[in-house]
């Protein structure tokens, strides 16, 4: 193509605009002009942004003090008690013990007064361990009555006084009794009245040899005097034993001397026919010897034996328990007379 004075490229160059512009407009998307920023946010500084605080190191949780429970008052804890059950079962009453008084034993047959009153207190104790009665001893009686009591109950008779001395004091039964000395025995009798009934609830008698052999014998007149159950005997099995030992002891130290005896008695005749005999053959004299020596040790055990048996058997006659006395030959003025309880 020729260019003549420029002409025809200028021609070209305006047409490449104008259709450079029409797609401009066309194909172009239209933009919102900007707006315009306020002299406030133009003049406000841009703050520089704030470093973060450090992880704090966590701190335990303060202990709080529990909070103390106020006591309750006597009347709060009285309201707050149930109540107790209407269908719930009354407490069984006490029951109350009949009262028994113990009069002093009276003395009879020379008797020292003294061993009386010593034997009534006796009396009085055992009646007590019983745990059947209310006991109430003369002395107790004595304190309890007054003086004008006293002087009119002195001229009633023996089973009116009774009954005026168990009304005065509010019992129902009174314990009286006797203790005479026989030769030189002792006799105990002693009776329980029923004051309501005049009759005797039960009576007892004993015969001793002497006051210990009495004051054993005591808890069983009570339980027949009062009509309650006898106590429990004491046991004989230790004594029965030690009798028993004490005698297979002595059985065996007479079979271990026995035979000593015999073991001494065949080497003497032996040792006899040997002098006398002088054709019979005699034993080693080490034999002799050794017999001699056997002989010597089972004198020497059966004498030990002995001793155990007979020490063991008098242990077993020591304890031993006596015999309650029932029946007794007692010397009288005119013979010997058989006092006691025929069982």
């Amino acid at each position: 193509m020729t260019l003549v004075g420029g002409k025809p490229l200028k021609k070209r160059a305006l047409s490449l605009c104008i259709l450079t512009c029409a797609v401009a407009a066309h194909g172009a998307p239209k933009r919102s002009p900007p707006k315009p920023a306020t002299a406030a946010a133009e003049a406000a500084p841009v703050a520089a942004p704030e470093p973060a605080p450090p992880n704090p190191t966590p701190q335990p949780a303060p202990i709080t003090a529990p909070t103390p429970t106020p006591t309750p008052t006597p009347a709060l804890v009285a309201s707050a008690a149930p109540a107790p059950s209407v269908n719930a079962a009354p407490a069984p009453a006490a029951v109350e013990k009949p009262r028994l008084v113990v009069l002093d034993l009276s003395p009879a047959g020379g008797l020292d007064p003294t061993l009386a009153g010593a034997m009534s207190e006796v009396l009085t104790a055992d009646v007590s361990k019983i745990g059947v009665f209310a006991v109430t001893s003369q002395k107790d009686l004595v304190t309890s009555l007054g003086l004008e009591r006293q002087r009119q109950l002195l001229g009633c008779s023996e089973e009116s006084c009774l009954t005026e001395l168990a009304d005065a004091l509010g019992a129902r039964f009174v314990m009286s009794g006797t203790l005479a000395k026989l030769g030189d025995a002792y006799q105990l009798n002693v009776q329980t009245v029923d004051s309501r009934t005049n009759k005797a609830l039960g009576r007892a008698t004993r015969i001793a040899p002497d006051m210990k052999a009495l004051r054993g014998a005591m808890p069983y007149v009570v339980a027949e005097a009062t009509g309650t159950p006898p106590p429990t005997p004491p046991s004989r099995v230790l004594p029965i034993t030690l009798l028993a030992v004490g005698g297979v002891s002595l059985v065996a130290s007479g079979i271990v001397f026995v035979q000593s005896l015999f073991r001494e008695e065949t080497a003497l005749n032996e040792l006899k026919l040997g002098k006398e005999q002088p054709s019979f053959t005699l034993r080693s004299a080490q034999y002799y010897r050794e017999e001699a020596a056997r002989v010597v040790e089972l004198r020497v055990i059966g004498a030990i034996t002995a001793g155990v048996g007979t020490a063991l058997a008098v242990l077993g006659v020591v304890l031993m328990p006596p015999a309650e006395a029932r029946l007794s030959v007692v010397p009288l003025a005119n013979g010997l007379g058989l006092v006691g309880v025929w069982p």
